[in-house]
């Protein structure tokens, strides 16, 4: 339990603070636990071989179909074929809409009231126009606004479905287990 609350702190944090070191860190995460799977699912048996194998088929399944889509995944603003992107979309417009200093998306009304505003933060204290007042503690700029929080997004959902079809293996397993059939 207290992983699972520790998993969400990270992901919360990396999800309103994103920048390219949140992205390592939660992708390196990623990887320590698909190598730790692999491994696991070489080296154990009965349930915990099922487990690695199901975190690993289902981490490898979502994060090739992530690398196939090529860019348009990693675009809040672009086209959004997977419902995880239309749930990170929707997520980052919600807790980004009112992120720019100095200005009120409330004073906007009519056809473009819901949409992101063009330009955060390129005139902006640590934007790319600098202001003479240069780049402050966690404001990266090398990615698009919104692109890191995507690409952190799809990391985190690889390791969530990872997970979940960890445990849907377990179930399989153990169901095949009670009918008699088990054999490691």
């Amino acid at each position: 339990m207290i992983a699972l609350v520790a998993f969400f702190a990270v992901a919360f944090a990396a999800l309103k603070f994103a920048n390219d070191v949140w992205w390592m860190i939660v992708m390196g995460a990623a990887l320590v636990l698909f190598m730790a799977m692999a491994v696991m699912a070489l080296a154990s048996l009965g349930a915990q071989r099922a487990f690695a194998c199901g975190v690993v088929v289902c981490m490898a399944i979502y994060g090739s179909v992530i690398y196939l889509s090529g860019h348009k995944e990693l675009v809040p603003q672009g086209e959004r074929r997977l419902p995880t992107t239309r749930l990170l979309s929707t997520i980052f417009t919600v807790a980004h809409a009112e992120k720019q200093p100095g200005v009120s998306t409330t004073e906007f009304s009519g056809a473009y009231a819901d949409r992101p505003m063009i330009g955060y933060g390129y005139g902006d204290y640590g934007g790319y126009g600098d202001g003479g007042y240069g780049m402050p503690f966690g404001e990266s700029r090398s990615w698009l606004p919104g692109e890191a929080f995507m690409a952190i997004g799809h990391v985190l959902w690889t390791i969530v479905l990872g997970l979940a079809g960890g445990v849907f293996a377990v179930f399989v397993y153990a169901r095949r287990c009670t009918d008699g059939n088990a054999s490691n």
